[in-house]
């Protein structure tokens, strides 16, 4: 955990200390997926991810100050390697809650829970390879960024030496900029339709919180500020999830409608007793398919009055001051 000490220190040096400790980081978590299958590491995919948009959030917060250090070329190459973890998370998050939401269904419903089920962990498989991959792809960047990090050259600039200007000042400055940014992302959110735009907030929220993260417990006030991001963060994350989820539903029945119809047919080409073809609609999977997305659609609509009631319109005027106040303590290192 960084030094109060840090906030006095050139903005230059420290933004690259933290940068290096981050890229250490993702490196240890893309040594854990490349460990494969092991079943007591669940968590090495969701923690390479997390990682990894962690240091991708932190080198584009300092990027004026990185610009003659970090390459676009290993910024690109960092942005491939993080895209390719997501359809493997989704997936992952998607099917923890299916299982969970299975025991809601009636029985025949379950056909449909069952369907979705085993439909979604043949595409994370594949997906999993894919992170997992990234994950290898993951040590040459870390070789190469960290090269560039672990030196820098200072230009004079008298009067006007931003690389000598204090960390704590910059942050302060930074993080301002952050919240306005964040605020007018909240401001376009007006009801539950508004995917794109609370997407948007999302990612303002947590651009945020992982730019303060590191420095939280050096003011008060600045844990309890990471602490209420992560939470906007999550119920953001939950409201897009489900709308995202919902339509990967959708196009589920059509395939699965596809299916029975042609289960159904052979049946009846078959010419069939009545008792299989019974059968054979009992494991229709589309009145749980529409249950599923009914629970979903539930799911969102309760994420949405959460940010609704907690973060819209006046509502997060309280966390703006605490917020304000925090920047302004760090800006007078």
């Amino acid at each position: 955990m960084p030094h109060d000490s840090q906030l006095r220190q050139p903005s230059a040096r420290v933004v690259r200390v933290i940068a290096l400790e981050l890229l250490d980081d993702a490196l240890t978590a893309a040594r854990r997926l490349r460990g494969g299958a092991r079943s007591d590491d669940a968590e090495a995919l969701h923690d390479f991810r997390v990682a990894t948009r962690r240091l991708r959030s932190w080198l584009r917060a300092w990027k004026p100050h990185l610009s003659d250090s970090v390459t676009p070329q290993a910024c690109r190459r960092l942005r491939r390697i993080a895209r390719a973890t997501g359809p493997a998370r989704d997936a992952e998050v998607h099917l923890e809650w299916l299982r969970f939401e299975r025991a809601k269904l009636r029985g025949r419903q379950r056909a449909g829970a069952d369907w979705l089920i085993a439909t979604l962990e043949d595409e994370q498989r594949a997906a999993r390879e894919d992170a997992v991959a990234s994950a290898r792809d993951f040590e040459p960047v870390h070789v190469k960024l960290s090269k560039q990090l672990h030196s820098y050259t200072i230009r004079l600039h008298p009067g006007r030496d931003a690389d000598d200007e204090p960390f704590g000042k910059a942050l302060g400055d930074l993080s301002r900029e952050y919240g306005a940014d964040l605020r007018r992302r909240l401001d376009a959110v007006r009801d539950y339709g508004d995917d794109t735009q609370a997407h948007r907030a999302r990612i303002a929220a947590k651009r945020l919180r992982y730019l303060l993260e590191p420095f939280s417990g050096a003011r008060n006030g600045g844990t309890e500020i990471v602490e209420r991001l992560t939470a906007l963060q999550e119920l953001l994350g939950a409201l897009h999830d489900a709308h995202v989820f919902s339509g990967e539903v959708t196009a589920a029945s059509a395939a699965a409608a596809a299916e029975q119809a042609m289960a159904v047919s052979e049946a009846v080409v078959e010419d069939a007793l009545a008792s299989e073809l019974q059968r054979e609609r009992a494991g229709d999977p589309g009145p749980g398919l529409l249950a599923i997305a009914r629970l979903l659609r539930r799911r969102g609509l309760a994420a949405f009055e959460a940010v609704r009631r907690d973060w819209l319109g006046d509502e997060a005027e309280s966390f703006f001051a605490q917020l304000q106040a925090f920047a302004t303590s760090l800006a007078s290192t």
